[in-house]
C-alpha cells in the first residue's frame, strides 16, 4: 500500500511519463493530469501529499494553482510556493 500520494500536474504528457517513470521504483501512488483544474479537481477527491507542477500552462499557471491552493485549507494544510516563485 502506497505511504504517499503525489499528484503531478503538466500540459505536456512527455513530461508526466518521464516523472512517473523516474519515480516507478517508489511506493508512491502518483496521479497524472494535464491542467491546473484537473490537478485541483483531483486535490478535491483525493488526499495529496504532494504537488509537482509545471508554471507555465494553459488555462491556469502553477503560480495560479498554487494561489487556490493557499486559499483551500480542507485540500492542503501547507503550501509554500516553489523555486521559481522567490
Amino acid at each position: 500500500m502506497a505511504k504517499f500520494t503525489l499528484l503531478l500536474v503538466d500540459d505536456e504528457p512527455n513530461i508526466l511519463r518521464a516523472l512517473a517513470r523516474d519515480l516507478q521504483d517508489t511506493d508512491w501512488r502518483i496521479l497524472m493530469v494535464q491542467s491546473g483544474v484537473e490537478g485541483l479537481e483531483r486535490l478535491a477527491d483525493n488526499e495529496v501529499d504532494l504537488v509537482i507542477s509545471d508554471q507555465r500552462m494553459p488555462g491556469m499557471t502553477g503560480g495560479g494553482q498554487g494561489f487556490w491552493l493557499q486559499r483551500s485549507a480542507s485540500v492542503i494544510g501547507d503550501w509554500r510556493p516553489g523555486a521559481f516563485e522567490y
